[in-house]
């Protein structure tokens, strides 16, 4: 019973660091490639209207300076130029946008337009394309009011369903890189004791530290990325110090040339390998929270048949039989 146990305490423990350095990773990728801007510029474009969003950019860029709230928003700039994309605004600031951008259009002709915005907006303006873009802003009014929220929570659904896709995919990456074969780790803690024994006994202070970890991971994405090369070293060291503290523990995940060379030995071998890695990459996906939870479940039943191991009366010998 115990050794189940321990063997399940030491995959927690090794699953739930690969799972704060795949956050860490994770992280890494939704800021360099700008995810969730994306996201939300597309959906906002999608709400506006991509007519309307040609004449509202340039209006914002060239016009818009009474809208204070447009300049900052939290440290981060609204309106990004040179790029087609509007970051996210509350309810009532897009209603202003809006108000804005139809007071602005209001009686102007295609040639004053065209002056006041520096022949920004697409050269194919028409009084009647114009005179379709102010209509779309009075219905654009009335949609912001009744389906703001619509969009918004569309937005976040999009957001999580492109994070799950991320997370998975270098779920998989990690396990490649670090050789984290699930089937070669399991067989290695079941046949050796000593290495179950140091991960069991480090469980909590682990689990203390991933904790912490996951705290700085947190603090640390909203920060906008202006040089890239150093975080990527930055991960590339936590990975190298990564392998070497499951090579100190006994449990040695990296690749080297014999390692290589074995999978190729044989259709078996590289379809196990390939086994062992794609059920490393789903558990790491799980995410960190899954395997903390998860190792406090075990531990606390290890101390459980522990406590309840030692409260068994012991049962005297019986006396051994005169001759």
């Amino acid at each position: 019973m115990f050794d189940t146990l321990d063997i399940m305490i030491s995959l927690a423990v090794v699953f739930l660091i690969l799972s704060m350095v795949h956050k860490y990773l994770v992280s890494l990728i939704k800021r360099l490639l700008s995810i969730k801007a994306k996201v939300v510029a597309k959906e906002m474009k999608t709400f506006v209207g991509e007519n309307t969003m040609q004449y509202l950019i340039p209006y914002l860029e060239k016009k818009a300076k009474h809208l204070n709230f447009l300049e900052q928003q939290h440290g981060i700039p609204l309106i990004r130029k040179g790029q087609v994309g509007l970051r996210r605004l509350e309810q009532k600031q897009l209603e202003e946008v809006v108000d804005s951008l139809k007071g602005f259009l209001e009686k102007k002709s295609v040639r004053q337009l065209k002056h006041d915005l520096a022949v920004q907006i697409p050269s194919v303006t028409t009084k009647k394309k114009l005179d379709e873009i102010r209509e779309h802003l009075v219905t654009l009014r009335g949609r912001i009011e009744t389906m703001y929220d619509n969009t918004t929570e569309r937005m976040s659904e999009v957001y999580e369903t492109r994070i799950r896709h991320q997370t998975l995919i270098w779920g998989l990456v990690l396990a490649v890189l670090i050789n984290g074969d699930f089937l070669d780790m399991y067989s290695s803690l079941a046949k050796n004791s000593l290495v179950r024994g140091k991960l069991a006994a480090q469980a909590e202070v682990i689990d203390r530290q991933m904790q912490l970890m996951s705290e700085q991971i947190e603090q640390k994405e909203g920060e906008e990325i202006k040089r890239v090369r150093p975080l990527f070293k930055e991960a590339q060291a936590n990975l190298s110090e990564l392998a070497e503290s499951f090579e100190k523990a006994g449990l040695s995940l990296a690749w080297t040339k014999e390692k290589l060379l074995a999978v190729f030995k044989g259709w078996g071998v590289f379809f196990n390998k390939l086994l062992g890695l794609f059920i490393s990459g789903l558990l790491i996906s799980f995410g960190a929270p899954f395997w903390h939870d998860l190792l406090s479940s075990f531990s606390g039943l290890r101390r459980m048949l522990q406590e309840k191991e030692k409260r068994k009366p012991v049962v005297p010998s019986p006396p051994a039989a005169s001759p």
